[in-house]
């Protein structure tokens, strides 16, 4: 489970191909949420971005692309 105080989500102007991203620092995580994109699209985003820090992806030493595909549910 994730406590409100372990991360906090700020939005900002993004190429609209970026949905989201996180960032940890020390396990604090700052969600950064593209304020381009509308209300439905970022409470996805989010969600997924909050899927990462459950599941420890910050400690899996694979790429990002591989992490990507587990997130997503592909093979």
């Amino acid at each position: 489970m994730i406590n409100d105080s372990e991360f906090c989500i700020r939005y900002m102007d993004m190429p609209c191909a970026v949905k989201a991203f996180v960032v940890e620092d020390n396990g604090f995580y700052n969600i950064f949420v593209n304020s381009r994109l509308n209300f439905e699209q970022n409470m996805k985003s989010i969600r997924h971005e909050l899927s990462h820090i459950k599941n420890g992806d910050f400690f899996i030493c694979s790429g990002i692309d591989f992490i990507e595909k587990i997130r997503h549910g592909m093979s």
